[in-house]
């Protein structure tokens, strides 16, 4: 009589090096290898099979999308999958003369706006340390992102140290797979700490039942929040570039260029000061905001000479 390996369905919740912590259907984490033609990711669905004391990962089930960042040599590195939300964390200057001539880095989120829309995700953009700045750069900074609301997109004041919109991430985040993306001091650290007080524990547990050890302090890792939803904390992915786009991707990535993307009067148009363009004739109406315009045109000149 032949006896078939009996395989199982879970969730990967940590990647280190050659090995992986799946998370059965039971809540059992078991340390995995992976079959050579697979190439899992923190958020994978998965199946498994049982290999001596761990398991061997034996195929996987279709991604929604994968997120990808530069490598230390710039070549694509994919780094989690099926992740539903982008949280871009721009932090607020402390008080002071150069508060007053802060300006709000606009080019740098809509960046991560086009690749959170490539991805298939949904970016929450996120005014940071809010106590630190002056009231009037409050106003200022709440001022600027009403172009983004005005769009769809979600934006909300935070502050770790005076518990402003904690309340309100947390509930953006229920039933979601999100993951922090920002500049370095920016406050994601912080802010992960605020809606997981529990991390440390968290990853300790991690460690202690996947066998990965101490890894889980420097590796990709998914963790399951209170309200619902996942977390996936990974400290590369908190500094990443942004992915390369081909220009003609990027007007998909601008989601109020939707309704006007097939209107144009040449099929390849580049939306970038061509004739009979749909898009700038919406923004030349005042349907598409002027700043988010000479923001995609920004974007695509640097596309284009980066080649």
């Amino acid at each position: 009589m032949i006896t078939f390996p009996v395989e199982y369905n879970g969730l990967v919740i940590a990647r280190y090096s050659n090995f992986y912590a799946v998370e059965g259907e039971d809540g059992k984490i078991t340390q995995c290898v992976s079959r050579k033609k697979l190439s899992p990711l923190c958020g994978d669905f998965a199946t498994w099979e049982v290999s001596g004391d761990g398991g061997v990962i034996t195929s996987l089930m279709p991604r929604r999308g994968v997120l990808t960042r530069p490598d230390r040599r710039g070549q694509p590195k994919e780094t989690a999958a099926n992740i539903d939300q982008l949280i871009i964390v721009n932090a607020l200057p402390d008080v002071g003369d150069e508060a007053e001539n802060y300006t709000f880095n606009m080019a740098l989120t809509d960046r991560y706006i086009v690749a959170t829309e490539l991805l298939g995700a949904t970016p929450l953009i996120l005014l940071n340390k809010c106590d630190l700045a002056s009231a009037a750069t409050v106003a200022r900074m709440e001022q600027a992102v009403k172009i983004y609301q005005n769009i769809g997109y979600t934006t909300i004041l935070t502050s770790t140290k005076a518990a402003i919109g904690i309340d309100a991430l947390n509930a953006q985040l229920r039933d979601k797979t999100s993951i922090f993306v920002g500049e370095s001091g920016a406050g994601k650290s912080s802010l992960i700490n605020a809606i997981m007080p529990e991390l440390a524990i968290r990853t300790n547990e991690v460690s202690a039942h996947s066998g990965l050890g101490k890894h889980t302090t420097t590796t990709t890792v998914l963790y399951h929040l209170t309200q619902g939803g996942h977390l996936i904390d990974s400290p590369g992915v908190r500094e990443f570039g942004l992915w390369k786009v081909a220009p003609e991707q990027l007007a998909k990535g601008f989601k109020e260029f939707e309704p006007y993307l097939g209107e144009c009067r040449f099929r390849n148009c580049s939306h970038r000061r061509n004739a009979g363009c749909a898009i700038e004739t919406a923004a030349e109406a005042g349907e598409i905001s002027s700043e988010r315009m000479a923001s995609y045109y920004r974007i695509y000149d640097d596309l284009n000479s980066s080649g």
